[in-house]
């Protein structure tokens, strides 16, 4: 069997990080706008403007990394997963190309689907690789090169 690797990040694209900042902009505005005697609450403006500035540093650490190193594919979401999850070649049963819709994920980041019980990595791109293990629980990863992941392990199954 011959070792295969593979390697990709992605990140939230900088056209969603600042369509997010004008949004918690325009919300605090309207906010704002509506408080009487505004000057005298520098409390809260401190406290709403903090909360955008960490929510805008919280989505700019938002990182997919997928590794695959021999039989293994490794995963993490970061922040919201710390460490690597893994998926070794054996526990694949299907493996495929898919389109990702943003609108029936509900949006971007880590998802869950109910109607077909799939948990969904969503950062990127409009296409990724839907994979059903043996014990039934189904992924799907955004990938900038979708076939270079499936190619990857057709070199390891040989």
């Amino acid at each position: 069997m011959t070792p295969s690797k593979l390697s990709e990040t992605q990140r939230l694209s900088p056209v969603w990080r600042v369509a997010l900042l004008v949004l918690c902009l325009i919300v605090l505005y309207f906010k704002w706008s509506n408080e009487p005697n505004l000057s005298e609450k520098t409390g809260t403006l401190l406290v709403d403007g903090s909360i955008v500035v960490l929510l805008n540093v919280f989505i700019y650490m938002i990182k997919l990394t997928i590794k695959v190193e021999g039989h293994r594919m490794y995963y993490k979401l970061f922040p919201l997963q710390l460490k690597y999850s893994t998926i070794n070649l054996d526990a694949i049963q299907k493996m495929k190309i898919q389109e990702v819709n943003l609108l029936s994920w509900g949006g971007l980041g880590l998802r869950y689907n109910p109607f077909n019980n799939t948990t969904g990595y969503i950062i990127a791109g409009k296409q990724g690789v839907a994979i059903e293990l043996n014990n039934g629980k189904k992924y799907v990863f955004t990938l900038k090169n979708p076939q270079a992941l499936i190619n990857s392990f057709r070199v390891s199954a040989a």
